[in-house]
């Protein structure tokens, strides 16, 4: 493997911070601004964690199947609304279905705001296998960038989650959302790709066998 041009590096953990956080204005731009850097950055790693799982004497990993919940007009073809925002950059996925139903169920706290101002809106699960090129950011990359922070970063901000913490302001609420951005990646195996112009495949939420939504709240939310 060629050597990671520190410049790339650099600009990619500028990057992925901001879009774990889901502070998409400032990951948007960061990308948009530097995105054959961070795409370089991205698939070196990418080939990385397949060398680290070859010298341990794993099998190769295929691209992943991933997934992603959501709520939609159900007067709009979904295919339609799926399609990424103007100026968006990158979208988040996961790997594990359950995690995307939880965004896609209509009791979710988390689509509270949402159905309040768009009660009729339906949830749906998207799914696609994206190639290798398409990913920027996969969950299971985290031992392998972390090794390479400790060789190129300072004590304060040699993981994931230092960054994250150095990113956030001080106080209860900041505290907090380390926390829950903490246990999103311990738990949610995000992935992160590339805006998908065309989507695999979409269901309806409740046309496939799913937990309810109290059973995901207590298999996702935070530990109090």
């Amino acid at each position: 493997m060629k050597k990671l041009k520190r410049k790339d590096f650099n600009l990619y953990l500028n990057w992925l911070p901001y879009a774990l956080l889901g502070k998409l204005a400032e990951a948007d731009s960061v990308l948009e601004n530097n995105k054959a850097s961070i795409l370089r950055a991205a698939r070196w790693f990418n080939q990385a964690h397949a060398r680290d799982i070859r010298l341990k004497g794993g099998a190769p990993q295929p691209p992943p199947t991933v997934w992603r919940g959501v709520l939609l007009d159900p007067s709009i073809n979904p295919a339609d609304e799926l399609l990424p925002r103007p100026m968006q950059t990158f979208e988040s996925w996961t790997e594990e279905r359950d995690v995307a139903t939880w965004f896609a169920l209509k009791d979710s706290v988390m689509n509270k705001q949402l159905l309040e101002a768009n009660p009729t809106h339906e949830g749906y699960l998207a799914k696609c296998n994206p190639e290798n090129d398409e990913i920027l950011w996969r969950h299971n990359w985290k031992a392998t960038l972390e090794h390479h922070m400790e060789k190129h970063c300072t004590p304060q901000t040699n993981t994931i989650e230092k960054i994250i913490a150095y990113l956030a302001k001080d106080g209860e609420e900041a505290r907090q959302h380390i926390a829950q951005a903490i246990w999103t990646q311990l738990t949610q195996q995000e992935v992160i790709l590339l805006p998908k112009l065309t989507v695999g495949s979409y269901f309806p939420i409740d046309s496939l066998p799913h937990l309810t939504t109290a059973e995901l709240d207590i298999k996702y939310n935070i530990p109090s």
